[in-house]
């Protein structure tokens, strides 16, 4: 009896022990699974303007060959370029004289959503240690590119602020500009006088570092 009693209570125990593991007691693991995703990258874009190598400000003489003040277009203003050779600088101009600074961009706009503004800054011109009086000087641009319908070859006048804007998206990726400085040192006032004598003998315009063109997101 006593041998039977044991069996019993040992059969009794291991019963409540199963019953504990089924509970949740035990460290048997639930099934799980995962799997992998794809697709939906995102990928920045890039904004950039860039002057190609050994393209910095070509000095070209147009004086008798373009007049300013007669709203030439842009490609007139182009072929009369193509047309003349680059003058050793420095240039000593003298009232009546046409010039043409040509300068050359590249531009990377990429973005599905992005917009920039592409803007002309004229402000740091000066003459000499003072701003040039445009009083006796004018300047006007002709602008043109290629890869991009939103830069139309177009000649305009420098505004008083020395600027010019223009908006451009991302089809305008990797487009080409050509932009024309044209400074005309004048013989005779707004107002029909004569320049005094001898003004601005001797001094200098720095077009070069007077002149930005800056890109940025709008």
């Amino acid at each position: 009896m006593r041998i039977n009693n044991t069996k019993r209570r040992n059969g009794i125990i291991a019963a409540a022990l199963g019953a504990a593991l089924l509970m949740g007691g035990g460290t048997f693991a639930l099934w799980s699974d995962s799997a992998s995703l794809s697709g939906a990258t995102i990928t920045a874009g890039d904004l950039a303007i860039t002057t190609p190598p050994d393209s910095g400000g070509v000095l070209y003489d147009l004086s008798g060959v373009v007049d300013p003040l007669d709203s030439p277009s842009a490609e007139s203003i182009t072929t009369a370029i193509g047309e003349a050779s680059p003058v050793v600088e420095p240039f000593f101009a003298s009232p009546t004289d046409v010039l043409a600074v040509v300068f050359e961009f590249d531009i990377t706009l990429i973005g599905n959503n992005l917009e920039a503004e592409l803007a002309l800054d004229m402000s740091g011109l000066s003459n000499g240690d003072s701003t040039i009086d445009t009083e006796y000087w004018d300047f006007s641009y002709a602008i043109s590119a290629t890869d991009t319908d939103e830069i139309p070859a177009a000649f305009g006048e420098v505004d008083d602020g020395h600027s010019a804007k223009w908006t451009l998206s991302d089809a305008s990726n990797n487009a080409k500009v050509s932009f024309v400085l044209l400074v005309h040192f004048k013989d005779m006032t707004p107002d029909g006088d004569n320049i005094p004598f001898n003004y601005d003998v001797n001094t200098v315009l720095d077009l070069a570092s007077g002149v930005s063109m800056t890109l940025t997101q709008v």
